[in-house]
């Protein structure tokens, strides 16, 4: 007959504490997602329905045989409970700080939120609809919207100047999750119903 092994708990050799390698689905469901600069924390952003709600999990990775990535969610925070109430969630963007920056459609501005508790603590100026969020590492944050107001720009880069600097993205609409900074800090990427796109970007 045919010998099946029972597979032992998988245990941190560092610690001893046991764990398990299981990711919840809300990682998976069309979500935004970014992750802390110290890649100890996932958050995720629910998208394009709400009320907008964000996501904190833990990671933890071993090495060990079959252990692999193990997750925990640690806390999550509904836009129903922000005044103004966040709505219809598209991007999400941690700095090098681990500021949280959160590209909703409704407010027509870009959150800011604290990583501990989820909870806003501010916002960046914009108007309609918020779509996208990118950070760089030189303290530039950029923001971009879809379907605004004909002939006005639609991505703003803040921290360069007091005035964030504003770009256009095409005549197209910008497309949701598309605006990328280049490495260096010093270009922005964005793609919208008329194509491609870079553009320098601003000193901060």
């Amino acid at each position: 007959p045919r010998r099946f092994r029972t597979r032992p708990p998988r245990t941190d050799a560092s610690t001893g504490a046991r764990f398990t390698a299981q990711i919840n689905t809300p990682l998976f469901d069309d979500h935004a997602i970014d992750v802390s600069t110290d890649q100890r924390y996932v958050y995720t952003l629910n998208s394009s329905f709400g009320p907008s709600t964000i996501y904190r999990y833990g990671m933890r990775y071993s090495s060990l045989v079959a252990g692999g990535l193990s997750t925990a969610r640690l806390g999550e925070r509904s836009g129903a409970l922000e005044t103004p109430y966040r709505d219809h969630g598209y991007d999400i963007a941690l700095s090098s700080s681990d500021t949280i920056y959160v590209a909703a459609a409704i407010p027509y501005q870009f959150d800011t939120v604290a990583p501990d508790t989820l909870v806003r603590t501010g916002f960046l100026p914009a108007t309609y609809y918020p779509n996208n969020v990118e950070t760089c590492w030189n303290g530039l944050v950029a923001g971009g919207t879809e379907n605004g107001p004909a002939g006005v720009d639609d991505i703003w880069v803040y921290g360069a100047a007091t005035t964030p600097p504003q770009l256009d993205s095409g005549t197209g609409s910008l497309m949701r999750r598309t605006l990328k900074f280049s490495g260096d800090c010093t270009r922005l990427v964005s793609a919208s119903g008329v194509g491609l796109r870079i553009q320098n970007a601003p000193a901060p």
